[in-house]
């Protein structure tokens, strides 16, 4: 007990000690609606193998109330096909009041930021490098590979 004492209060042993790598942290989970349809997360998955009509991507969005998800093939991770398949929403579902994506570059440039400040919609971008974030997009993504993949059998 008197070495752990001592090893305890020396300060060169205790900056020596100190971890290596990424400082952990508490993660700041964002105020969710409690209503249907006013929180989506949205992500792309692919590339896939190539359909007939050249589509190699995926866009999924979830509704983080429900967790009903809605799946979207598209030709490439573009803004504009993200915005494309997001007017497809809006004409049933109409806009949702924030947006959770990863930071790719079809939700990080200039086009997407317009479209979100036209709609009235919050877009949150999850910290890079930290998937777990935005769980509930990046679990159905591996259930979507799953099926897609006995699909393709």
């Amino acid at each position: 007990q008197k070495v752990e004492k001592i090893i305890s209060n020396c300060v060169h042993c205790i900056l020596k000690n100190q971890k290596k790598g990424r400082k952990e942290g508490l993660l700041h989970p964002l105020q969710k609606e409690d209503t249907p349809l006013l929180t989506y997360h949205i992500d792309h998955l692919g590339p896939l193998e190539s359909t007939k009509k050249n589509y190699k991507y995926v866009l999924a969005i979830i509704d983080a109330f429900t967790k009903f998800v809605w799946i979207y093939p598209t030709k490439s991770t573009t803004s504009a096909e993200v915005i494309a398949k997001l007017e497809n929403q809006k004409a049933v579902f109409l806009s949702p009041f924030q947006i959770i994506s990863d930071r790719g570059t079809a939700f990080t440039c200039g086009d997407f930021a317009d479209y979100c400040a036209k709609e009235e919609i919050k877009h949150h971008g999850i910290t890079t490098g930290l998937p777990r974030a935005n769980l509930q997009i990046e679990r159905i993504n591996q259930t979507i590979i799953s099926v897609l993949q006995k699909l393709s059998l």
